[in-house]
């Protein structure tokens, strides 16, 4: 499935708050400067990105809406 994301601003989470969202199932919005995304679908929230080290304690991240895009052939 194909998602359009639509920015919503920043967010910074505790690791434990990051790591208790569900991982998002399909590929991750991209940005060049973040690595870690919270996408919400309707009103669910999930995070994406790569792992974090141990001497984290935040999780800085950005949030997108995603919204199926259908193609029409």
């Amino acid at each position: 499935m194909i998602f359009t994301y639509t920015p919503a601003g920043t967010k910074r989470l505790l690791l434990s708050e990051w790591y208790a969202l569900e991982k998002w199932p399909h590929h991750c919005p991209t940005d060049r400067n973040h690595r870690h995304f919270i996408v919400y679908q309707g009103k669910r929230a999930y995070r994406c990105g790569s792992a974090l080290s141990a001497e984290s304690a935040q999780v800085s991240a950005m949030v997108f809406t995603a919204k199926p895009f259908i193609v029409k052939h």
